[in-house]
């Protein structure tokens, strides 16, 4: 019984993936949906190209309007491919495909743990490929694509962390957590804070959940 829910939970993943492949075939290649010219550069949360490529590491750590891992990850991809916006721009679109797809993939392996039928669930990724806002952020390449993602990311691991207790998801938490406030300014060191405050409700800390939950929130302060 055990073997033949695994294998029906596998296949609607298969299944995911194939409509997922499908449907971005049809929206980039019938619809022509691509990232405008002007990406990733020339927008508020993006620093020049020039400065990226005569120095990134300074760039980045002197830039005080945003958290610099969206930077140092642009400015990464600058160097590596020279500055040429074309390879940088497909690069970036193809990471944010697979965001998606990710998304999706979140999405349905929650759905089990609510117990969802196949079709609530299939419903649920034609709801997430359809979205309107899904769309435009993939083709606009900002990080707000990659913020929605962390955030479902989080979402699937405190499902995790709530109904089979282990510090293993603990850490993780905190490590996208760190990442959703090195991303995006919005985010504030006290989410950790508030994290660490919920899970004592249904759980005892742990010396080992004491210890990276003072390493991640004293990490930001000093």
């Amino acid at each position: 019984m055990h073997l033949k829910k695994k294998y029906l939970d596998n296949k609607i993943i298969l299944n995911i993936f194939f409509l997922f492949i499908l449907f971005k075939l049809i929206q980039i290649f019938h619809f022509r949906i691509l990232p405008p010219i002007d990406h990733p550069f020339g927008i508020w949360q993006v620093l020049n190209k020039d400065l990226f490529l005569q120095d990134l590491l300074g760039t980045v750590l002197y830039l005080h309007s945003q958290p610099f891992l969206w930077n140092l990850f642009i400015g990464t991809l600058t160097k590596f491919f020279y500055g040429n916006i074309f390879y940088i721009q497909n690069f970036l679109h193809i990471y944010n495909l697979l965001l998606t797809f990710g998304i999706i993939y979140y999405s349905a392996k929650i759905s089990e743990f609510y117990k969802l039928s196949k079709n609530k669930i299939y419903l649920i990724t034609l709801f997430i490929l359809f979205n309107p806002t899904i769309i435009f952020w993939e083709s606009m390449l900002y990080y707000y694509h990659t913020v929605t993602f962390v955030i479902f990311q989080i979402s699937y691991l405190l499902v995790l962390f709530f109904k089979k207790y282990n510090v293993k998801y603990e850490i993780y938490i905190y490590i996208n957590l760190t990442l959703l406030i090195f991303i995006w300014s919005a985010f504030h060191s006290i989410l950790i804070l508030l994290f660490f405050i919920v899970r004592n409700f249904g759980y005892k800390s742990s010396k080992i959940s004491v210890f990276f939950f003072y390493f991640f929130f004293f990490f930001f302060i000093f």
